[in-house]
C-alpha cells in the first residue's frame, strides 16, 4: 500500500484508527493474513465512510467489508482497505410510537438489547448470525427465530455510501429523516436493491431496524421427540394455524453449542415454540400447541426452560464450518440424507420453520475436533445441496458460482447492476464471486 493512501486515511479517521499490523489484521482471517497490500480502518460516522471511499475510488483501491467473523471468500491480490465499523455504535433514534429505530453499522445485539430495555421495546433475533453487528444481519437477510410468523426483511430506510462517495438515502428518509419512518420503500423500492447485496452496489452506514413492544406475555414450550419426522411436522403444521410465533427443531448437539447448562436423557430431537402477545392469546395460542405437538407424539419437558431462558433472549450464532439453506419442510430428511452421505461423524443440526410453515431454514454444523480434510468435505456436502436444489441465502465465492449457474439471466443481472453503479468495482470485488 502506498505510504500517500495511509497517509491519507490517517488525515480522516487519526493515526489511532488506521493500521498495518499483521497481529490486528489477523483477525479478519481464519488461517493466515494474506501477502498482499492490506490496511484495517476504523471510521467513527457515516462522514469519515463517505469521505474514505471518495478517496480510494480517486485512487483505485478496493474497500472491503466484513459480514462474518472472519473473510470466507479470498481476497484478491491487489489488496485493499478493509472497513471495520466497531466505533460506530450510535443508536440514533429509538422511536417507541412507530416501533422503528436508527442505528449505525457497529451496533451490536449486545449492546441493542440492554438499549431497547428500557424502552419496552424489543427486536426479532437471528437464529443463525454470522456478525455480532445487528445491521449485518438485517441487510444479509439472516434468518430470524421467529420467521415463523413475521415477514424476512426487517430492515428499511438505508444510508448507504455509493462507490463514488456520494450518499444514497432509501425510502422515506429520502424525504425527510424527521419525519416517522415508513416500514417500506413506496416504489420503486430501493431499499432492496443493497439488501443482501454483500456490499457489492453500496455499504450501508446507518438504516431503521423494525421494533417490536414488549409482549405482555411470553410462553415457550418444548416438546421431546424420538423422530425427527413428527417434529418437523408440528413445525410445518401449527405454524400454518398462526398460533406461534417461534417453532424450531434442533438435536442434542445444537442444543449442547448452546448452552452447557442442559438437562440429560433428552429425547434425540427438541421441538421449541413460542407464543407471545396478549396474555388470554396467549393462553389460548400455546393450548393448541400444546394439543397439536401432543397429537404428534411429543412429549412436553417443562423443565427446559429453566435451561433455555438466557438462551431464548439472546442472538443464536452459526459456527464458521456450517451449511445453511433454505428448503420445503417434505424435502429436509433428503437433504439430511446428502449431507450424511459425505460426514459421517455427528453435526449440530438446527431446522427453523418460515413463513408459516411454508419452507424451513437448515443448518448442519460441523463439530470439533474436525475431520481431516474438512475443507473438501464441506465443498463436495454444498455442491450436492446445490445439485439437489437447496435455497442457499447467501452463496459467496464458487458456490455462488454454481448456485447462480441455474440462471444465468440473473447472474447476467447482477453483473451489469455492478458495472453501472461501481464500474472501477472499488466496493468488495469478487466477494460475492469473480468478476463481481
Amino acid at each position: 500500500m502506498k505510504k500517500q493512501i495511509a497517509a491519507e486515511l490517517i488525515s480522516i479517521v487519526g493515526t489511532e484508527n488506521v493500521t498495518r499490523d499483521q497481529h490486528d489484521l489477523s483477525t479478519y482471517f481464519q488461517g493466515p493474513v494474506p501477502a498482499i497490500p492490506l490496511l484495517a480502518v476504523y471510521p467513527r460516522e457515516p462522514e469519515q465512510v463517505s469521505e474514505l471511499i471518495r478517496y480510494a475510488s480517486k485512487e483505485s483501491v478496493s474497500v472491503f467489508t466484513l459480514k462474518d467473523a472472519c473473510f470466507s471468500v479470498p481476497l484478491p491480490d491487489s489488496g485493499g482497505i478493509i472497513l471495520d465499523f466497531r466505533h460506530m455504535t450510535a443508536i440514533e433514534r429509538v422511536d417507541t410510537r412507530n416501533l422503528t429505530l436508527h442505528i449505525q453499522r457497529g451496533v451490536t445485539w449486545d449492546h441493542l438489547g440492554q438499549e431497547l430495555a428500557r424502552h419496552g421495546v424489543k427486536t426479532l433475533l437471528p437464529a443463525a448470525a454470522t456478525s455480532p453487528y445487528v445491521l449485518d444481519a438485517m441487510v444479509c437477510r439472516v434468518i430470524m427465530r421467529s420467521a415463523a410468523r413475521y415477514p424476512e426483511v426487517q430492515v428499511a430506510n438505508l444510508k448507504v455510501v455509493l462507490a463514488d462517495g456520494r450518499v444514497h438515502l432509501t425510502g422515506s428518509h429520502a424525504l425527510s429523516e424527521d419525519g416517522c419512518d415508513s416500514k417500506d420503500d413506496g416504489g420503486p423500492n430501493i431499499s432492496r436493491w443493497y439488501i443482501g447485496a454483500e456490499d457489492m452496489y453500496g455499504i450501508p452506514v446507518r438504516a431503521s431496524i423494525w421494533m417490536y413492544p414488549v409482549p405482555q406475555a411470553e410462553e415457550f414450550m418444548f416438546f421431546g421427540f424420538d423422530a425427527l419426522a413428527p417434529a418437523l411436522t408440528a413445525i410445518r403444521d401449527i405454524p400454518r394455524k398462526e398460533v406461534c410465533d417461534q417453532a424450531l427443531v434442533m438435536n442434542g448437539h445444537y442444543l449442547a453449542m448452546l448452552t452447557r447448562d442442559t438437562a440429560t436423557n433428552l429425547p434425540p430431537w427438541l421441538v421449541i415454540l413460542g407464543c407471545e402477545g396478549n396474555a388470554r392469546h396467549v393462553g389460548f395460542r400455546a393450548g393448541v400447541c400444546r394439543h397439536d405437538a401432543a397429537a404428534l407424539g411429543g412429549k412436553e419437558l417443562p423443565a427446559m426452560n429453566e435451561h433455555l431462558a438466557a438462551v431464548l433472549h439472546r442472538a443464536w450464532y452459526r459456527p464458521p464450518h456450517s451449511h445453511g439453506f433454505y428448503t420445503f419442510i417434505s424435502r429436509v430428511q433428503e437433504f439430511r440424507d446428502a449431507v450424511g452421505s459425505h460426514v459421517h461423524g455427528p453435526m449440530a443440526e438446527l431446522f427453523v420453520s418460515h413463513g408459516y410453515g411454508r419452507a424451513a431454514w437448515c443448518e448442519f454444523d460441523h463439530i470439533e475436533p474436525y475431520p481431516t480434510g474438512l475443507t473438501k468435505i464441506f465443498d463436495k456436502v454444498n455442491d450436492l445441496l446445490v445439485e439437489r436444489g437447496a435455497y442457499f441465502d447467501r452463496p459467496l465465492g464458487t458456490l455462488a458460482e454454481k448456485f447462480y449457474a441455474g440462471n444465468p439471466s440473473y447472474l447476467n443481472q447482477i453483473k451489469l447492476v455492478k458495472k453501472i453503479v461501481d464500474p472501477q468495482r472499488i466496493l468488495n470485488p469478487d466477494q460475492l464471486l469473480r468478476g463481481v
